[in-house]
């Protein structure tokens, strides 16, 4: 895939310097506009290549499992603990009508993935793409295997601010296939019943219908009663 989008990126590296270094030995001898201007351009593409270097190297590091540990951890106890009849639904056959409410619970024009094709493709075409479509995600529930097609993914990274010096200031955002947001969406509407048996109400962040900034408005609330506060009453914050 790489090799596809980038090319050879080191060869094409050397070519550049090699071409840089026959013109300013030539700009050096008989300097003229038009040896400038090819520097500069062949400049300007050094740099390009260096940027797409950097990048591949960065990812492919962030991206890459890691050989570690996979064995059992002592955490027991330390979750909640699920019913089996709740276990029961999250292991039932997937059916037609949940990836037709997943597909249709989508926006239909957000950013497509890797193959280019937006939601509203599959919206729109339902009853020609369909039964085609709920195969291939019975088949990976069904397998508990996903795919290598599945994980390809354009990665599209975002300025976090004016002048970056590392790759690490750009934010990354990864656009998934829609068949890839389709299996997401069956799990999460799966798991959502469950989520205030095992989630505790005062956390906030990645909750539906909760907001991330509750607890920032309750610890300025708390501690500006603490400024006002007279005697000897405290408050421990954990």
């Amino acid at each position: 895939m790489e090799q596809r989008v980038f090319g050879n990126i080191l060869k094409k590296k050397h070519t550049i310097l090699a071409q840089l270094s026959e013109i300013q030995m030539s700009i050096e001898k008989h300097r003229s506009k038009k040896l400038v201007d090819l520097e500069k351009e062949l400049q300007i593409e050094l740099e390009n290549e260096r940027l797409k270097y950097a990048a591949m190297s960065f990812y492919r590091g962030l991206y890459t499992e890691e050989k570690g540990n996979m064995g059992k951890f002592p955490i027991r106890r330390m979750f909640p603990i699920v019913e089996a009849e709740f276990l029961e639904v999250l292991d039932q056959k997937l059916t037609t009508q949940e990836v037709h409410d997943a597909l249709f619970g989508m926006a239909p024009l957000k950013a497509p993935g890797i193959d280019s094709l937006h939601a509203q493709f599959y919206q729109s075409q339902w009853n020609v793409v369909g039964e085609s479509l709920v195969l291939l995600v019975k088949r990976v529930f069904e397998n508990g295997t996903l795919e290598r097609f599945f994980n390809k993914i354009l990665l599209v990274l975002i300025l976090k601010f004016v002048g970056p010096e590392s790759i690490t200031q750009f934010r990354p955002i990864s656009l998934c296939t829609v068949p890839y947001k389709i299996i997401t969406e069956v799990i999460v509407n799966r798991l959502k019943p469950l989520i205030p048996l095992l989630i505790a109400g005062n956390q906030t962040s990645f909750v539906g219908g909760q907001n991330i900034m509750d607890n920032i408005v309750i610890a300025q609330e708390v501690i500006h009663s603490m400024r006002i506060c007279k005697g000897q009453k405290g408050c421990i914050l954990k």
